[in-house]
């Protein structure tokens, strides 16, 4: 399967408490890190998701300029209450079989890790629309790197309907999907597992990150 048959959703809703101010502005090689995160995700999907909630107005007018035809801003009200009320909200808004989620706070989430993790399911899985009672068929895909958890993380759309059952302020969502079967598929990509949370976490990124490259300097 290929990431552009996807939808992705990027989670860009939250009050980034631990950095103060509005830490999805910080500069990554000349362009906001919430701008960057996006447009790799519309580098590789066919529309991209962009759930907005603390500072909503910011956050659209860092991306404005990216291509509108292929972007869906979901606002998230209810923010406040957790992760998941945004990865809900941006579920909403699904309109493809397979769906990623990733973080706005993920510089390094390049087109090809998108396309690596939809390469992990294979053909007659991804055109399955159904989960039929008892089968084992994979519906999500979680990537790793060195035993982390990361991501983008796949998601058949069977599960949203369950998962819009849940109250916003549940999770965390790798519970909810994990009672289903999950392929793990381990990468070489510390990537996956970077994201910027704290101003140490920027400065240190800025001090060892090859942009673009995924890799360390």
């Amino acid at each position: 399967m290929r990431s552009s048959d996807c939808d992705g959703i990027i989670l860009a809703a939250g009050l980034a408490s631990r950095m103060g101010g509005e830490k999805l502005l910080h500069d990554i090689d000349g362009e906001p890190l919430v701008r960057r995160a996006v447009r790799n995700a519309l580098e590789a999907c066919a529309r991209v998701i962009v759930v907005v909630g603390h500072s909503a107005n910011v956050v659209g007018a860092a991306i404005g300029d990216l291509d509108r035809s292929r972007l869906v801003m979901a606002p998230n009200r209810v923010y406040r209450a957790g992760m998941l009320g945004s990865i809900q909200a941006g579920m909403r808004e699904v309109s493809s079989q397979w769906f990623f989620v990733a973080h706005g706070d993920m510089p390094e989430l390049a087109p090809r890790i998108y396309a690596v993790v939809a390469g992990a399911i294979g053909d007659s899985i991804a055109s399955s629309s159904r989960m039929a009672a008892g089968e084992s068929s994979v519906r999500a895909v979680v990537p790793y790197y060195r035993g982390t958890r990361g991501h983008p993380v796949l998601i058949h759309k069977g599960l949203i309907a369950e998962i819009l059952t849940e109250p916003p302020e549940g999770g965390p969502m790798r519970d909810l999907i994990e009672r289903y079967p999950v392929r793990r598929l381990e990468l070489e990509e510390q990537a996956i597992t970077l994201d910027i949370d704290t101003e140490e976490e920027y400065q240190a990124y800025l001090k060892r990150w090859n942009g673009g490259t995924g890799r360390l300097r």
